[in-house]
């Protein structure tokens, strides 16, 4: 709901030689693949393997972030002839993952209720009830920390609500006094 969005399982798979994936080379840049937990990684341009980072005193061409599923190219590198801009093709191995795709789905309203405590006035109960509350998408969405989502501002519109037949069509406060 925070992302109007849906999600797409995608299965465990590979990219092949056959039919690889083709990414742009740039020096000391990084480049993103189409798939994230990778594995197995073969970057060739033309017939020529580049040379996957293996330790900080042997040249390389690349280093794989195979859980982001990125590579960083080298500013000094072990292969000859790479240029800015050349095409390279790619196979790899690749695990299980979702794929959300964001802003794909109109704003359904939702009846929405907020139970707090007043904390101005002697940590005394409040209840808001909106009974047509539309999301906006977040504005703010701290992605992980600790396994869990850490947290997400939430705004959004009150909308009239004909069906309320006495008091306010918008929504309505109860709280002690």
């Amino acid at each position: 709901m925070a992302l109007r969005g849906g999600y797409t399982d995608v299965s465990s798979g590979e990219v092949v030689v056959g039919t690889p994936e083709t990414i742009k080379f740039y020096k000391g840049k990084v480049v993103g693949l189409e798939h994230i937990d990778v594995n197995t990684v073969v970057i060739k341009k033309a017939t020529d393997v580049l040379v996957p980072y293996t330790d900080s005193t042997t040249p390389y061409d690349y280093k794989l972030n195979a859980k982001a599923g990125s590579v960083m190219f080298a500013d000094t590198l072990a292969t000859f002839g790479l240029t800015d801009g050349d095409a390279l093709t790619v196979s790899y191995k690749y695990e299980a993952q979702a794929v959300v795709d964001a802003l794909t789905k109109n704003a359904a309203p939702r009846y929405l209720r907020f139970e707090g405590l007043n904390t101005v006035d002697g940590d005394n109960p409040v209840v808001v009830e909106a009974f047509r509350f539309v999301i906006d998408p977040a504005k703010e969405l701290a992605l992980i920390t600790s396994e869990e989502m850490a947290s997400f501002e939430m705004e959004g519109a009150i909308l009239s609500d004909s069906s309320q037949v006495s008091g306010s069509k918008f929504f309505r406060q109860r709280l002690l006094r």
